[in-house]
């Protein structure tokens, strides 16, 4: 008979015998790690759990041996011996620990920085909820209403500004917290995911939104014309997202022997899912990247002023404040600037397999969105 150890059942010998299955466990130093008590004794304890049941019949027999902070055990809820000890509370796994756990298998798992900051805002959202409701935060303790009551919630539903979110981005708060709660199941945290129930908002994908070619035009003017050594290296910034389509985190991550300007490419490192890609560069490119690097051989393309690289959160600001500068109106990230590439190359093109080898996509899905007829397409084709 195989008794399985999960890290929160330990049972030392069983013995079938007659009717009855005899089960023991010994002290023994567990490891308990993430709880309120790292680690404690487990006592001598016994029981005997009674059988029943036609010849033959095959039996399942589930048994758990919970151990907690007051070094005492709880038994099955058939007649049992205890050596010793009063039964106790089974110890608490926080919200908070748990995310902490989470995050550490996300990185392990190769996921990218963006992913993980997003499962963890997530996650963080519920806690805050959870904190509000005066609720336990004892992921074991979750159900399905508890989720589906924080989702509900203006807390989950509601951006900072009062706004209704998107039912795309509601569709990712519940991904999210679908993916922490089966890791817990997986994990053998928690016996169930309470978030086993949620199912995801019918949604087309939305249309990717880029710059119209007049707002690129305004912005690499009021770029050119300020001859200030930060606005030349913005300009090699944007305009390496603009011609390349590669996204923020791979441009910052540039360094200066990754550029082979005569052959006009760039190697990209940092990719989301991991790998490398070579991109082209335009001449006009080239000679901006060249200004950009001037007679440096090591260290980030894009630097501050100390000679650093630059991080994406002061890249955001800054583009926003040349954006307010050109007059283009809107919410845009240095994101727009991938899909206002993509869009403009299958205008080009008309080839989607193009734009996903330019983009670096691995599946064809994710390229999919930006193939879309112009009006002005549509009319030709029926109009002639």
């Amino acid at each position: 008979m195989r008794i399985p150890n999960n890290g929160r059942a330990l049972a030392s010998a069983a013995q079938l015998s007659g009717s009855s299955l005899a089960l023991t466990a010994t002290p023994r130093q567990v490891d308990r790690s993430g709880f309120a008590d790292r680690a404690f004794q487990v006592p001598d304890w016994a029981c005997v759990v009674p059988l029943t049941g036609p010849p033959g019949t095959h039996l399942s027999c589930r048994f758990r041996l919970a151990i907690g902070p007051e070094e005492s055990v709880h038994g099955p809820t058939s007649p049992c011996a205890r050596n010793s000890n009063p039964p106790f509370q089974e110890p608490r796994m926080q919200l908070s620990n748990a995310l902490q756990r989470f995050l550490v298998q996300l990185r392990a798992d190769g996921r990218s920085a963006h992913t993980v900051g997003q499962y963890e805002r997530h996650v963080r959202q519920l806690a805050l909820w959870v904190d509000g409701q005066q609720m336990t935060d004892d992921v074991r303790e979750f159900e399905p209403e508890h989720v589906a009551g924080f989702l509900a919630s203006a807390a989950a539903q509601r951006r900072p500004d009062g706004k209704a979110k998107r039912a795309g981005s509601m569709n990712a708060l519940r991904s999210s917290l679908r993916g922490f709660f089966e890791h817990l199941e997986r994990s053998d945290v928690i016996e169930r995911s309470p978030a086993r129930v949620l199912r995801m908002a019918r949604v087309g994908p939305a249309p990717p939104k880029g710059l119209r070619p007049d707002e690129v035009e305004r912005l690499l003017a009021t770029l050119v014309a300020d001859p200030a050594p930060s606005a030349r290296r913005d300009h090699a910034l944007i305009a390496f997202l603009l011609g390349t389509g590669a996204r923020l985190s791979s441009a910052l991550a540039l360094e200066v022997g990754d550029l082979d300007l005569e052959g006009g490419t760039a190697a990209l490192h940092e990719l989301k899912g991991g790998g490398s890609m070579v991109v082209h560069l335009r001449p006009e490119l080239v000679a901006l990247l060249n200004e950009t690097v001037g007679n440096r051989r090591t260290g980030p393309v894009f630097a501050g002023r100390d000679g650093g690289r630059l991080t994406a959160r002061h890249a955001q600001r800054r583009f926003d404040a040349w954006l307010a500068k050109a007059g283009v109106r809107g919410r845009f990230s240095p994101h727009s600037l991938r899909h206002t590439f993509a869009m403009g190359l299958y205008a080009r093109t008309g080839d989607v397999l193009v734009v996903k080898e330019a983009l670096g996509h691995r599946s064809i899905t994710s390229t999919m969105v930006y193939a879309r007829a112009s009006a002005e397409r549509v009319r030709a084709a029926v109009v002639g």
